[in-house]
């Protein structure tokens, strides 16, 4: 017996364990609700209701606060352009240089951010063989851009944002320009100049004050010229040369002559920091 003796007490402790469970359990058990009696309640469903309305309305409220907060959307368009770039612009214009791709995703990126202050220019430079590429590339740029910044893409809008050059060759055409372009910055948000070589110089140099660096009255938009080099530079040239020394090097060439050397600086310095040269697509639909 004595040799059972720690049996017997392990058990009879067990045994009383358990029994104070028991007790413990019912007597927590005893304090609830049956949900049959919760759901029998006449003002439960009312009670449902005004806790819904109350989560509707603070969910309402911290939306609405997030709104009006301005939050940052400049990266949801630089990424959603990068995409409709790759899609419809670099799989498309398969002659391009990686340079020029690159010239041109980054300029309308920065034209995209939420801290662009002035107009980022970006010049085609073309020959007359590639001068319809440049303006086919420089029409997709802009639906993209367009897509990006949530505007209207339509025929009309793609038709009212280009600006050809050769209609303002006289000095008294400034204003015309002035306005015109101001117009298409404000409403738009991006201009395309074609024939930007046949504008007057005193015309052209509206785009220093329209894309000065401090100053401009258009932040967040974006300023395309299509330039013809024609015959300017020999092919030696554009295969070697560096693209921003032969787009500063044809602007003096045009704008020499008309323009003060340092207005001709200025100008350089605003129009020729993100050029672009164009080869030549066969077999290319316009837009």
């Amino acid at each position: 017996m004595r040799g059972r003796a720690p049996l017997y007490f392990f058990l009879a402790t067990c045994n009383n364990a358990s029994g104070v469970y028991y007790n413990e359990s019912q007597r927590l058990t005893d304090g609830w609700i049956p949900i049959s009696q919760v759901l029998s309640n006449k003002y439960y469903f009312v009670y449902l209701i005004v806790f819904a309305i109350i989560i509707t309305a603070i969910t309402f409220i911290f939306l609405t606060f997030d709104h009006l907060s301005g939050k940052d959307e400049s990266p949801y368009r630089r990424i959603h352009f990068s995409v409709l770039f790759d899609h419809n612009i670099r799989k498309v214009f398969k002659t391009q240089r990686e340079e020029t791709f690159n010239t041109l995703l980054h300029g309308v990126r920065s034209a995209l951010s939420s801290h662009c202050e002035r107009p980022p220019v970006i010049m085609f430079l073309a020959t007359t063989t590639s001068y319809c590429t440049a303006l086919a590339i420089s029409k997709r740029l802009t639906q993209a851009f367009l897509v990006a910044q949530g505007s209207e893409v339509s025929t009309e809008n793609m038709r009212k944002v280009v600006m050809k050059g050769s209609k303002y060759q006289a000095l008294e055409d400034y204003w015309d320009f002035y306005r015109g372009l101001s117009k298409r910055l404000a409403q738009l948000k991006v201009a395309i100049i074609s024939e930007f070589h046949r504008l007057h110089p005193q015309v052209a140099s509206v785009l220093c004050n329209l894309a000065d660096d401090a100053f401009s009255p258009y932040p967040k938009t974006m300023i395309l010229l299509l330039v013809d080099v024609e015959n300017f530079f020999t092919d030696r040239d554009l295969h070697t040369r560096a693209v921003v020394d032969m787009a500063e090097s044809f602007t003096s060439h045009i704008m020499n002559g008309f323009l003060d050397r340092d207005v001709v600086t200025d100008l350089q310095r605003t129009i020729c920091g993100r050029p672009a040269l164009i080869e030549p697509d066969q077999d290319l639909e316009l837009l």
